[in-house]
């Protein structure tokens, strides 16, 4: 799920403990595997280019699950730890958290409750916050309708450095981010997401490159591009939505000239809701498809061949539209080496290096096992030969019928990237 990462993590709080029989990783044989995933929860810092001042406004655009979903908060934060502002949604207990935090004056300053009901999300729907800073506070919106006039501000503006956006729980992600001074550009995280090269990368005969995306009504024109090595561009499909336009555009680039396009009818896309474009290779043609529905058969133009191909790129959306994901899947997996294992502790002898002894029977003896009750943090970590591109996590659970269910709801991080979480175990 992350690019070079050294250690895989499990952690879980629910469940009194865990039972894991082994652990499986796969990774590409070399950098032609890469996969990228936004959908995370925990902490996300982005670091000001300035000092917030009067007439600034913090946009930041998150994707809302379920009922299930905990606190959602978004904070401009200063130095030493100091909480300018404290947004802090909790949609499970019908209301908002408003508050700001000086060390140097006991923490917490005070703190504002206001009942903002759990039917304001939509589940599977975009959201907006908006923080307005005004001369002495804040104004805070939520879908551009305002929720507090002005939250009045005890720390200098000057105190602020970053933006800190922390997800929930139950797949909850934020999406994207606009600061101040850059609101010409949106910026989906991380970064990485966009951008796919390697100098081991070339494309073979049915390798699908895939990416995945957060539709917005008013979004203009996105893309997905198949690059050069020398920053060609040999293949872009183009999305250009209504109302300007309502096709999709095939084309390439070379010579310092756009070729003429191909040209396709615009696929269906629901506002808030993800979708998923594929570019399938052939031996001299690609397959696009959008949702599994196939947009047509491009064929390689101008003498480029496969190749030629050393990248991908996704461009393009606006006022919220963002990709969320990008995967390229190749034909060699291999399996990855760990080296150790750690767990937070070991019930019946059952140590942690069992989850990556290659005995996936899940009988008694075979399994690694941690104790404790509910709510103490447990958690099981493996470390990697090297620094690997982690595409793919199998857990083989116990046999045992009194432990089956322990997994469900152990979260998987690779470092401190979380991945997801275990909703079931039959």
């Amino acid at each position: 799920y992350n690019e070079y990462k050294s250690y895989l993590s499990m952690s879980w709080n629910k469940c009194p403990h865990l039972v894991i029989v082994a652990m499986l990783f796969t990774l590409a044989e070399s950098e032609t595997e890469t996969a990228f995933n936004v959908a995370l929860n925990g902490t996300r810092t982005f670091h000001l280019l300035r000092k917030i001042e009067e007439g600034d406004v913090v946009t930041a655009w998150g994707m809302f699950q379920d009922r299930n979903t905990s606190k959602i908060s978004m904070n401009i934060i200063g130095r030493k730890r100091t909480y300018l502002l404290y947004v802090d949604f909790r949609p499970y207990r019908d209301y908002m958290v408003l508050d700001s935090y000086n060390p140097k004056k006991g923490g917490w300053q005070r703190e504002i409750r206001v009942g903002f009901p759990q039917t304001n999300f939509e589940a599977g729907k975009v959201f907006k916050v908006e923080i307005a800073v005004k001369p002495r506070g804040f104004t805070l919106y939520f879908n551009d309708v305002r929720l507090i006039l002005n939250f009045e501000r005890l720390i200098p503006n000057k105190v602020a450095d970053r933006i800190v956006l922390n997800g929930g729980s139950s797949v909850f992600h934020w999406t994207a981010l606009h600061l101040p001074k850059n609101k010409d550009r949106l910026l989906p995280f991380p970064i990485k997401a966009y951008k796919l090269y390697s100098p081991g990368f070339q494309l073979q005969d049915g390798n699908i490159i895939k990416a995945w995306g957060v539709f917005v009504n008013e979004t203009t024109r996105f893309s997905v591009n198949l690059r050069s090595g020398n920053g060609y561009t040999l293949l872009r499909v183009e999305f250009r939505p209504p109302p300007d336009e309502n096709i999709v555009v095939f084309t390439s680039y070379e010579g310092g000239i756009w070729m003429q396009g191909l040209q396709a009818e615009m696929p269906r896309f629901n506002h808030g809701k993800v979708f998923k474009v594929e570019v399938i290779c052939g031996k001299d043609e690609f397959d696009i498809t959008v949702n599994g529905t196939s947009l047509g058969l491009v064929p390689y133009r101008h003498g480029y061949a496969q190749v030629d191909i050393r990248g991908v790129e996704l461009l393009g959306g606006s006022n919220g539209m963002t990709w969320t994901d990008l995967h390229f899947y190749d034909k060699d997996l291999v399996k990855l080496s760990l080296t150790s294992a750690y767990q937070s502790s070991v019930a019946d002898r059952s140590n942690p290096e069992k989850a990556i002894d290659g005995n996936t029977d899940g009988k008694a003896g075979s399994c690694t096992q941690s104790r404790g009750g509910a709510g103490e943090n447990n958690f099981w970590e493996g470390y990697l030969a090297e620094n690997s591109t982690v595409t793919e996590v199998v857990i083989y659970n116990t046999e045992h019928k009194s432990y089956y269910k322990h997994l469900v709801g152990a979260k998987i991080y690779v470092e401190d990237f979380y991945c997801g979480e275990i909703r079931n175990v039959d």
